[in-house]
């Protein structure tokens, strides 16, 4: 349950951005900046996410110490 909320919270900025560039035609630094910065920073929170919701309840339990 947590993974898919984590797909449907950080997948759509990485979904907006892409679909900005390709209908923008004119490049720049700063468009090409926040075009790779939020892709990166959606992937990280994306597999932070998987990583919590994988190991919180196991630390919770204590079933993984």
């Amino acid at each position: 349950m947590v993974n898919t909320v984590f797909i449907i919270v950080f997948g759509i900025p990485i979904l907006f951005p892409i679909l900005y560039v390709i209908k923008k035609k004119d490049w720049n630094i700063k468009t090409a900046a926040l075009f790779v910065g939020r892709i990166l920073l959606s992937i990280v929170y994306f597999i932070n996410g998987m990583v919590l919701g994988r190991t919180f309840p196991m630390k919770q339990n204590d079933l993984f110490s």
